[in-house]
């Protein structure tokens, strides 16, 4: 993940994803350690290349929207 920071709280029950602008806290509840790894980890490969997407897609992003217009193409 170039540029891109991952790493877990110390109490490991929280994710933090950063790139570039944008940085997500994230948590996740289960019934096992388990079920918060498996998340994070679906959570840390779909923000891979996310910063990409979202460049290649500027331009839409900044177009007034309303009812009707085409969803961005993103992944």
């Amino acid at each position: 993940m170039s540029g891109q920071t991952v790493r877990l709280s110390s109490d490991r029950k929280r994710l933090f994803l950063e790139h570039g602008p944008i940085f997500l806290v994230i948590g996740a509840e289960g019934r096992t350690d388990t079920c918060r790894e498996t998340a994070f980890s679906a959570a840390i490969e779909r923000f891979r290349g996310l910063l990409d997407e979202l460049v290649k897609e500027l331009v839409f992003l900044r177009t007034a929207s309303g009812p009707g217009s085409p969803a961005p193409c993103g992944s």
